[in-house]
């Protein structure tokens, strides 16, 4: 009986211990998956404040987008002053082609004018950014086979530094334009007049 007594007791205590082994590892196992979802929920939670930010600056972006459509602020004057030479001209004009230099320059909000003479300083070339501003007012180019290589490098310069490379070339296409032009060899511009081809 005694025997029995003693073969049972140690049968629960082997139970007893199988058990608590189970169970820590069960517990480990858990706290492993709690810190799982802690790890879950702060990724949840960063991305969602980076998505608030994203939102919040497309609605700020698009509030200014609203508030320089209006005509007022359309046909607001702007100053320009490029290498010492100043320049006015509408914010309607510098918004006219889509992501350039000015139009960025004027969407950013992080540009301001100079506070006493209320002008936008960039320091380039003076000597060929009236062809670029009236192309922009017409909306298409403006005659330049006039131009010295040296003044038509500017203008090279210029186009990509402004952003306006893609608006000047559709203007070349545009059917209505008496001037055409075609890259040479070398790697230069060369024009031709429409109506002489």
């Amino acid at each position: 009986f005694c025997l029995n007594r003693v073969f049972c007791f140690s049968t629960v205590l082997r139970q007893e211990m199988i058990l608590s082994e189970e169970w820590k590892q069960t517990t480990a196992a858990f706290s492993v998956f709690l810190n799982s979802l802690d790890q879950i929920r702060e990724s949840v939670e960063q991305k969602q404040n980076q998505f608030d930010e994203r939102c919040s600056l497309l609605n700020t972006k698009i509030e200014d987008a609203k508030k320089c459509s209006t005509p007022s602020e359309a046909h607001k004057i702007v100053k320009l002053n490029i290498g010492g030479t100043k320049f006015h001209t509408s914010q309607e004009t510098l918004l006219s082609v889509h992501e350039s230099f000015f139009w960025c320059m004027l969407h950013s909000g992080g540009w301001k004018p100079d506070e006493e003479t209320g002008e936008y300083f960039i320091d380039r070339s003076p000597i060929v950014f009236p062809l670029l501003l009236e192309a922009m007012r017409q909306q298409h180019q403006v005659p330049v086979e006039h131009l010295s290589k040296f003044k038509m490098g500017l203008l090279e310069t210029d186009l990509d530094f402004y952003g306006l490379r893609d608006f000047w070339d559709k203007s070349w296409a545009r059917p209505d334009f008496g001037w055409s032009y075609h890259t040479s060899t070398t790697g230069g511009i060369q024009f031709r007049n429409k109506q002489a081809t």
